[in-house]
């Protein structure tokens, strides 16, 4: 189960920047991110992008098989694919 430091999201949340959520599962980790923003600040996560399992539309995928670089891929989340979507996003 991944964990999430409240104090270092704040920290990030109170430097200005975007933060950059890539996850390996459906929204867990951003769901808790917006609550601690929203929860402390009341702010909505406009300064988040995230990146995760869903597909284009949200919805989520259903990952049979393959090996961990082709479950990567097929999700989005290879260095590449990363870099390329906040290379898109920040533009």
């Amino acid at each position: 189960m991944p964990s999430i430091d409240r104090e270092i999201v704040l920290e990030l949340y109170k430097s200005g920047k975007i933060l950059v959520i890539a996850e390996q599962n459906n929204r867990y980790i951003q769901r808790h991110v917006k609550q601690i923003l929203f929860d402390t600040y009341a702010v909505g996560a406009s300064r988040i992008i995230a990146i995760n399992t869903l597909d284009d539309q949200g919805q989520t995928r259903f990952i049979h098989s393959g090996t961990y670089q082709e479950l990567i891929r097929s999700c989005g989340l290879s260095s590449v694919q990363l870099a390329e979507k906040l290379r898109s996003a920040l533009h």
